[in-house]
């Protein structure tokens, strides 16, 4: 579990290189490729290695300000989600090294690199997600993230209504599992 948040670590480490370098246009795309496909890497590896080996299901937990539990678990369900993200989001980094090019667009460009590591890392939390609440931490981040990559290009009118859209639906969506999960919570009595 532990190489799996290293995993996680190292992608949002890509996102942020993004920030740090985003005036060096060049540099910037290629240490943010480099350093995010390696964490997806290091997941993926760590991902189909347990998967192919022993499964054991392998859980860690935090208290979060002392209210709730930020509950993680790894099993094969999770490991079997967790192949596809690790392996679909190096090619898309790949793909936008020469889709990402306008250089006007830097710093738009280092935030879109950004919330792409954070999206990929929220998306391995949601399956790893062993709780309600850690689950609506992650699926929050990861909508969140995804709105900000939807309307990367904002000035295109089409782009900023399918934003404005796809977030109405993601919190309403969100809201549906807010009301679902508090049913169950209000019948079993766990966030678990």
């Amino acid at each position: 579990m532990d190489t799996m948040f290293v995993s996680l670590a190292v992608i949002l480490a890509g996102g942020a290189l993004a920030l740090l370098f985003a005036r060096q246009f060049t540099l910037m795309k290629i240490a943010t490729i480099a350093t995010t496909s390696a964490g997806c890497l290091l997941g993926l590896v760590y991902s189909l290695s347990n998967l192919l080996g022993d499964t054991v299901t392998i859980e860690q937990s935090w208290q979060w300000l002392h209210i709730f539990t930020l509950a993680f678990k790894v099993d094969s369900i999770a490991l079997f989600f967790l192949v596809p993200i690790f392996t679909v989001a190096p090619l898309a980094l790949v793909y936008s090294y020469h889709y990402m090019n306008d250089k006007l667009k830097a710093t738009r460009t280092a935030v879109n690199y950004f919330f792409f590591a954070v999206l990929v890392a929220s998306m391995a939390m949601v399956v790893t997600a062993s709780n309600i609440i850690t689950f609506l931490l992650a699926w929050e981040i990861m909508s969140l993230s995804s709105f900000f990559l939807v309307v990367f290009d904002y000035q295109v009118k089409e782009n900023r209504q399918a934003g404005y859209l796809y977030f109405i639906f993601a919190q309403g969506g969100a809201m549906i599992l807010f009301a679902a999960f508090a049913i169950l919570y209000r019948y079993t009595g766990s966030f678990d």
